[in-house]
């Protein structure tokens, strides 16, 4: 038997309605599942109705929903201007830092020895031929 589709018309906000149904009426450009309004309902997000082994939904739960998922506009953020207070601009901060950098990268290290570790036994070591 073909399933009978309502009119908009003949649909309430308490009207219980197919999974199926409800992701087009809630969502009619698409993106919405059957599938994906029931996970929502096994999470307890959406507000569902379970009989004879078939869920159900209203478009007033539906609605809700939607309140649910809206994302939330934070604040912006102002962030004060920079002053000029230090006498340096932001380039040539930069290039101090790169200067003190290649100085850094550029200082000799010396070879740390360990004196708990005999010479000769580590894995690069050169090992004498036996004679």
């Amino acid at each position: 038997m073909p399933r009978h589709i309502p009119s908009r018309d003949e649909i309430t906000d308490d009207t219980p309605l197919r999974l199926e149904v409800a992701a087009e009426f809630g969502w009619p450009g698409g993106g919405m599942t059957a599938a994906a309004l029931r996970r929502e309902i096994g999470k307890g997000r959406l507000a569902g109705e379970l009989a004879a082994g078939k869920y159900w939904v209203t478009l007033a739960g539906i609605k809700e929903f939607r309140e649910l998922c809206r994302v939330k506009v934070k604040e912006p953020v102002s962030v004060p201007p920079k002053s000029g207070a230090s006498g340096r601009s932001e380039e040539a901060r930069e290039s101090a830092a790169l200067a003190a950098l290649l100085r850094i990268a550029s200082t000799p290290t010396k070879r740390r020895t360990d004196p708990t570790r005999s010479e000769g036994r580590g894995a690069y070591s050169q090992r004498k031929p036996k004679t």
